[in-house]
């Protein structure tokens, strides 16, 4: 998986109880502790989003209703490989790539 090209994710939709919590919860135990479930990724003002990605292989951005987003700079430099800005609480930010799915 390490090695896999980023330029890659899955959408998945549904009404509603129809398996993708369970899908979500199911890959969220087989790989621990390299995802994460990111409920604020994209909201607007949040400046801290990215510093829980760090180190992240798998992030999961379950109820996802933002969908203009997914052609925004955040979520192309998130999937494919670009620079994400990462301001953590306390310290200065820094600019680095991120390698997740």
């Amino acid at each position: 998986m390490e090695e896999s090209y980023n330029q890659q994710y899955v959408f998945i939709y549904g009404e509603g109880n129809d398996g993708k919590g369970a899908l979500t919860n199911v890959l969220k135990r087989l790989l621990d502790p390299i995802s994460i479930i990111q409920n604020l990724a994209f909201k607007p003002g949040n400046k801290h989003w990215a510093t829980p990605l760090l180190d992240m292989r798998l992030i999961l951005f379950p109820d996802y209703h933002n969908l203009s987003a997914m052609g925004n700079g955040i979520f192309k430099g998130l999937t494919g490989g670009g620079h994400v800005f990462i301001d953590p609480k306390g310290i200065n930010g820094y600019s680095t790539t991120l390698n997740p799915k």
